[in-house]
């Protein structure tokens, strides 16, 4: 009978052949002040509702916090995927990957009116906003959602899809 390799446990693979996760963060407990100190800023969102349509200046600082917001929690997403990738019967990192899914559903619900709030900006309004210098950096994401319109829902319903994060993704974890 052939001799059969066995694929080795995951503590026992060279550490030259895994990913390099620590360009993300330095070890667990890193990413665990990190998801706390993200789960806090969530609230951030807040002082920008009703308020997006007063001026250039209020809409960028609503932009920069979602983007920055955004690339923390691309950050946070990451890590706990790839650990959780590494070896999935490894409950600890399973965990991980359902605290951030929880913490990334809360924020989309506490940011589901920024869309439909930038598009009920009058659009002569809106045209002025986007010739001020401050939204120059964010002048192509505003026209797209400019654009996609007619495919936001009320602020209402965008909530109510933004409740429903970890729900959508059951099917395909049972899968």
């Amino acid at each position: 009978m052939p001799k059969t390799n066995a694929i080795p446990a995951r503590n026992a693979v060279k550490k030259s052949d895994t990913w390099e996760l620590e360009k993300l963060f330095k070890s667990d407990a890193a990413w665990e002040r990190a998801l706390a100190k993200l789960e806090k800023e969530i609230v951030g969102f807040e002082a920008f509702r009703g308020k997006l349509g007063k001026s250039a200046k209020t809409l960028c600082a609503c932009c920069d916090f979602d983007a920055e917001f955004e690339q923390e929690a691309e950050k946070l997403g990451s890590y706990a995927f790839l650990r959780a990738s590494e070896d999935v019967a490894n409950d600890t990192y399973q965990g991980m990957v359902g605290r951030y899914t929880y913490m990334a559903t809360r924020a989309g619900e506490a940011a589901s009116f920024v869309a439909p709030e930038i598009q009920s900006i009058p659009k002569k309004t809106m045209d002025r906003f986007l010739k001020a210098p401050v939204l120059k950096g964010h002048r192509y994401q505003l026209e797209k959602l400019i654009r996609f319109k007619p495919h936001i829902l009320s602020k209402k319903e965008e909530r109510l899809l933004a409740m429903q994060g970890e729900v959508a993704g059951t099917a395909s974890k049972v899968f």
